[in-house]
């Protein structure tokens, strides 16, 4: 199994903003999807009450690293020091779902797998030890991919 380890950031409304920052001091292409982007009926992400320009992912990536980031709360909510999970990019669904069986015994299972507007499957996970994990599958939504715009 292909995996790539990234931080996964979370802000408190200030990610576009911080994102930015570190394209201007390492480089790179920056991609945001917003909450108005995310299907509004889906029951697996709490938007309702997000305001429509909350960043719901951010990534900057250039060819050595990838840097991810959201303004959505982890599930135990927003508070300085647990504002950093592990972003993993998986080669495969099939991978993807072995990761979350092995992650979330003895954890949580904080977000069930399933499509987004930046990766063909995403889920999160709280693993027994309490660390957040973001696993992502792009597929055909590749941050890598040459035909992506960037916001």
């Amino acid at each position: 199994m292909r995996v790539t380890l990234s931080p996964y950031l979370n802000f408190n409304g200030q990610c576009r903003e911080a994102l930015t920052l570190y394209q201007s001091c390492f480089g790179g292409e920056l991609l945001f999807r917003t909450v108005a982007e995310f299907p509004a009926d889906s029951p697996d992400c709490p938007t309702a009450s997000a305001d429509p320009d909350t960043i719901m992912h951010g990534q900057l990536v250039n060819q050595d690293f990838m840097i991810l980031g959201t303004d959505m709360n982890n599930p135990a909510g927003f508070r300085p020091g647990n504002d950093f999970g592990f972003g993993v990019s998986i080669d495969s669904e099939e991978n993807l779902h072995r990761s979350i069986e092995i992650l979330a015994s003895g954890g949580t299972l904080a977000v069930p797998p399933g499509p987004t507007p930046w990766a063909d499957m995403f889920a999160v996970v709280a693993d027994r030890f309490g660390k957040i994990w973001y696993l992502n599958y792009f597929g055909s939504k590749s941050p890598q991919s040459p035909s992506r715009s960037t916001q």
